[in-house]
């Protein structure tokens, strides 16, 4: 016999964030903040915008986002890790 198939609730909640991702999210916008003030590029809104937003197209891929290139990934992982 076949067991019935699941059909997920779309308007479910999404499940919550954990510790670590809410303290990588708010980290990594401290850094990126400090290094864009040290290197002289000053405003940083447009870069919290994009930050934040979550926009997708109309197939479900997300948007592309402009890159800060104020530190790279492996430099933000070492200073998240080393502050966690």
């Amino acid at each position: 016999a076949k067991r019935p198939y699941n059909v997920r609730n779309k308007n479910r909640p999404k499940r919550p964030l954990s510790a670590y991702n809410l303290f990588f999210r708010y980290e990594r916008q401290r850094l990126v903040r400090e290094t864009l003030t040290e290197n002289g590029q000053g405003n940083t809104t447009e870069l919290e915008d994009n930050m934040k937003s979550r926009n997708k197209t109309k197939t479900g891929k997300r948007v592309h986002r402009k890159t800060h290139g104020a530190i790279g990934f492996a430099q933000l992982g070492k200073h998240i890790s080393e502050a966690w």
